[in-house]
Order: C-alpha cells, then structure tokens, then sequence
C-alpha cells in the first residue's frame, strides 16, 4: 500500500473523532464499511505513444480526472487498458458499485520505444493475439510468458498467438514482448486475465472455447435468451422461434431499434458500429428488408471468417469489419483464417477486388500505422460482408416462404422443413453452373481437398476458358451451390447501389512468400463481370428472389457492360485496365500482401 492510500485510510479512521470535535456535539451514529477499490499500474515504465492498464481488484467504473485525453474500450471493467497520447501527469478515479472510490496518478516522461496491445480480460480456453509496435528499427523479436498457468504462446516478429489455458477461477497471465531497437533491447508487458469459463458440453454447437458476448442492447426483450441461443459453448440444440423468431416473422420489414434488440456483442462498440451503419448508410432500406431472414446478429473479436449458420438462423460477423478506432482494432483476433493455404500447390489463382475510379474500394489501414477510420471508410467492407451473409439466410428463409413457418419449431426445423423452397436449390435445377472441373478446383481451393498430378499441372490458360464460358461471377460460385447464389448477389447490389465493379482475373501461382499483387500476372479477367449474359440472367433470377423491391432488372440495366483486363500485365498495374503498365509510386494499401480482397471469401456458410 502507498504513502497516499495509507494516509486516505488514516483519514476515514479519523473521521469520526473530526467531527464530534466542532461545535454541537456530533453525530454519534457507526459509519458504514467502506471497501475502496486497490488499483494497480501494470507497466511500471509507461511512455509517450505506449499503451498501459490500471486494474483494480473489484468490477469498478473508471473517470479520467487529470492529463492527455485518452480513449479506451472498457470503462465500466476492472481493467481499464489505454494508450498514453502524450508526456504529462494521469490521474484516473476507480468507483465501484458501492460508490467507493479510489483515485491513482502517474507520471509519463520519455517516449515508448516498443509497446504491445492490448492488456484484456478473456475467457479461459479461447484465443487471441497480441501486437506490438516500436519506434525505430526492429530485430530479434521474443515473446514469453512471464507469469500465471501456462499458456500456448507462439510468436512471429511483432505478432503473438497465444491459447489461454482453462480455469476454474479468474488468473492472471503475464507476457513480455522485447525486440532490439537500433542495436538496444527494449521491452514491454501485457496482463491477460483468464476468466472462469463454462468449457463446451458434449455435442454442443461450438466445440472450442468462445469469447464472452452478451446482448448490445440490455433492455432488449431477447436479451436473455441471444447469447444462450446464438453463441454459447452450451448450446446443444437449436432455440425454439417461440424464444427468438426471425426478424420479419409478423411480415414487415423491422426497423433499426428492432435490428438491434437481436444484436450480441463481445465488445459494445462493435454495436455501435453496426447501429450507426443502418442508421445512416441504408439509404434504400436493403439491409433492414434483409435481416428479416435472421434471428439474430453476432459480433465478436474471435469470429474468423464470418459466416451464416442455419442451425441457430443468426449471421456471424468478424469484428475486424466494424472498428472505427485503433485501439478497437487492437482487440479483434488476428489468427490466419484457416483457408489461407488452401489450394497452393496448383498452378494457377484467382483473384478478386472491388474497386472504384481505378483503385482499390476497400482502404487498407496496415495495424503498424494505427489509424482511426471513419465510417464511410468502413462502408464497402461491411456492405459487401452483409449482402454475402444476409444472402444466404434468405436463401434458407426465403421472403414468401417466412410467413408460413410456425413458431412451435426451431430455427433449424424451420430450415428442413423450407428445403424444396430453397432458393440455391431452385438456381440449381433452373440455372446450373456448367463447369464440373471448376467445381472440383474449388475444393482444393475453399476446402482444403487433395490435388491430383493432373489438377496440379492445369495452367492458367486451361482456367480462363472454362471459367469465361460459364455463368459464374467468381470462382467462389463453384464452392457450394450456396456461394453461388450469394456471391451472384453481393456483386449485384454492391455494383448498384454503391457504385463499385469488381474484378476477378485467372493468373499464375508466384513461387515467392507472400505474393504481393504486382507479382500475380492475368492471363485473363474482368471489371464487372455481373453484366456478362449468362451471369446477369442468373444473378437477375436471384436478386429477383431475394430483394425484389429494389427492382433487380433496373438495377442491372443501369450497370456497364464488363471491361476486360489486360491479359500479360500484374494484378497491380489492372487496377486501371486501359493504361500501359507504367511505373507506379506504390501505397501500402494497394502492394499488401494479397489476402482478403484478394484470395478468400470472408463469407462462409454453415
């Protein structure tokens, strides 16, 4: 205990001999026990640019009274995790719920010269990673644990993945994170609290420890039932609609407030996010008229890709689709999505992006930067994510066929029993993909099936044929008749209404660790292939399906005709098909890696 609680304890056992001292004689009534949070600074060096956590011993609410404005994403916990914008004196004021309070004051002089995110509380069994970032030039990166049950920890550079152990009580573990900077060894510590938690029953849902999540909206009138029902490690059997019925059961279309009394969240600020996005980026009420089909919407740092599930009729988002601020971005797991290697060993790729007047739709933030974003910045990514899964959950519950399910079943009887109507079953038998060869690519590609010697030798060129010939969109159609129908749509709506083109290209496989997109050469491609003939009559079919008050046959009629890439230039220098390849003065964005927009679907059905 310090000097300053020492003598705070000193005052209240004074307290009472002070006041029957002054005139009047004194109130001789027994005052009450008081139990005044103790809090902690885990890093005892804080610096300048440098994130830090102040714990205290009980759930408490935090107040920043004196210093450099922070931010941070847990106010209303016992561990407030921040960065530390500037030299100068913090003080911060820890009040329970008792209306005790405890206040704590650090100095910070010199600057951060290597600092991880982000110390956090997180069920016991579930994964996370940990980033860390330096000032200056970085080497011989480790990472260990220092403390508390053992953990799996593994470390590449400045990225941790760490495995929390199971726990039957709440434990705290410690890591270090040190690297050598400018020839100097610097390091850092970060605190992860294992929380007691439930580990999966026997043939539940989900077989691997989650990540704690509750209702956005507490007074919601299912907010007792969406977490149990959406994303537990309990979860043995779908919910009843009785319990939590599709959005749009009582036939019209629901409003935002309604839309988010169905949202469960690991983090508030990822409902937040998702709020503000309905509220002001859903123009043409597309994405209201579409979550009908749901019985609810889960956020969470731990879900990667995203995905929709029939069983429980709820879409799962990945929260890396909804930060607006850095230190939210610090809390979305940044474990590889599990297909990241999948189909490598073929001889050919294919590629995909939005873009918009020639560049990139999507903006690349690279976490090293740590760069806020705005939501008109977020808005391609999360509409595209949106129309892919909500496409799905109205494939399964189609608009016609939602009014005549009955509530006495569960959202997955609900699904069986609507099977004939399902629409991917209908593109099937009326608009089939032609391509059986692609259909067994995709496997390799989407699946991770093995390759045969005669699929591995298969050159680009041999793609480009079967693929341009088919009614396809993307090479994803051929993963499941389910990707097709929502992969048809997401391109569609996201052409109309956003005023994006995609392209998708065949190309060669580089032979380099981590291809970038000037490495990759087109053999052949597309700039909105959407209008291609055999691929607009199919996605016009389920557009009309799935959303005919956005008059689907207007939409198409308004979008160009395709534009076609050059064939022999990079991915890179197609960004603007018409131009000769010319030297380029390359943005971090445009040169990352090519991942997400550009080798997986983050959509994923299950």
């Amino acid at each position: 205990m310090n000097l300053r609680r020492a003598l705070k304890g000193l005052f209240w056992l004074l307290l009472p001999l002070l006041a029957a001292c002054g005139g009047g004689g004194g109130d001789s009534t027994p005052q009450p026990d008081t139990n005044p949070p103790e809090l902690q600074l885990i890093d005892q060096q804080p610096g300048a640019g440098g994130a830090i956590a102040l714990l205290a011993d009980q759930p408490v609410n935090w107040q920043q009274l004196d210093g450099p404005t922070v931010v941070s994403a847990n106010w209303h916990d016992s561990l407030l995790a921040i960065d530390l914008p500037a030299s100068g004196v913090y003080r911060f004021r820890a009040t329970n719920s008792a209306g005790d309070s405890s206040e704590y004051q650090f100095e910070v002089n010199d600057n951060a010269r290597i600092s991880a995110r982000r110390d956090r509380i997180q069920p016991g069994g579930s994964r996370l990673s940990l980033r860390a970032s330096v000032t200056g030039d970085a080497s011989d990166w480790q990472w260990q644990q220092t403390g508390g049950p053992s953990a799996i920890l593994s470390g590449d550079g400045p990225l941790a993945f760490i495995q929390l152990p199971q726990v039957s009580s709440s434990q705290q573990l410690h890591f270090e994170v040190s690297a050598l900077i400018d020839g100097e060894r610097y390091s850092d510590q970060i605190l992860v609290i294992a929380s007691d938690a439930l580990p999966p029953a026997d043939g539940s849902y989900f077989d691997e420890p989650l990540t704690s999540v509750s209702a956005w909206n507490n007074s919601s009138p299912y907010a007792a039932v969406l977490a149990p029902c959406l994303y537990s490690n309990q979860l043995i059997r779908s919910c009843p609609l009785t319990s939590l019925p599709l959005l749009d059961m009582d036939g019209s279309v629901p409003s935002v407030d309604e839309v988010m009394a169905r949202v469960v969240v690991s983090h508030r600020w990822m409902g937040d996010a998702l709020r503000e996005f309905l509220l002001t980026k859903d123009p043409h009420g597309d994405f209201r008229a579409l979550l009908g089909a749901v019985t609810g919407i889960v956020i969470s740092s731990d879900i990667r890709p995203s995905f929709y599930w029939s069983a429980t009729g709820a879409i799962y988002l990945d929260g890396d689709y909804l930060w607006r601020l850095a230190h939210e971005r610090d809390l979305v797991n940044e474990q590889p999505d599990y297909r990241s290697d999948f189909g490598k060993e073929l001889a050919f790729d294919m590629l995909w992006r939005y873009t918009r007047d020639n560049d990139y739709a999507f903006v690349r933030r690279p976490r090293s930067e740590r760069l806020d974003r705005d939501l008109d910045e977020l808005e391609p990514a999360l509409a595209f994510l949106l129309y892919h899964e909500l496409a799905h959950a109205n494939d399964f519950f189609p608009p016609l066929a939602r009014q005549e399910l009955s509530l006495n079943q569960s959202a997955l009887q609900a699904a069986t029993a609507l099977a004939d109507q399902r629409l991917s079953n209908q593109l099937r038998r009326e608009l089939p993909l032609a391509s059986n060869l692609l259909r067994e690519l995709a496997a390799i590609s989407f699946r991770g099936a093995s390759s045969s010697d005669s699929q591995r030798a298969l050159q680009p060129d041999a793609i480009s044929s079967e693929f341009a010939s088919d009614g396809a969109n993307d090479y994803y159609n051929y993963n499941t008749q389910y990707e097709d129908l929502a992969m048809l749509f997401e391109e569609l709506m996201m052409s109309s209404r956003l005023g994006v083109r995609r392209d998708v290209a065949v190309t060669d496989q580089p032979q380099v660790e981590s291809p970038r997109a000037s490495d990759y050469q087109v053999q052949w491609g597309q700039r909105g292939r959407i209008t291609e003939t055999g691929v607009r009559e199919r996605a016009l079919w389920v557009a009309e399906q799935i959303l005919p008050a956005a008059e689907p046959a207007s939409l198409l009629d308004r979008l160009p005709p395709p534009t076609p890439l050059r064939s022999g230039a990079s991915w890179l220098d197609n960004l603007d098909p018409s131009l000769t390849p010319q030297p380029r003065n390359l943005l971090l964005h445009t040169e990352a890696p090519a991942s997400s927009d550009d080798r997986l679907r983050p959509g994923e059905l299950r």
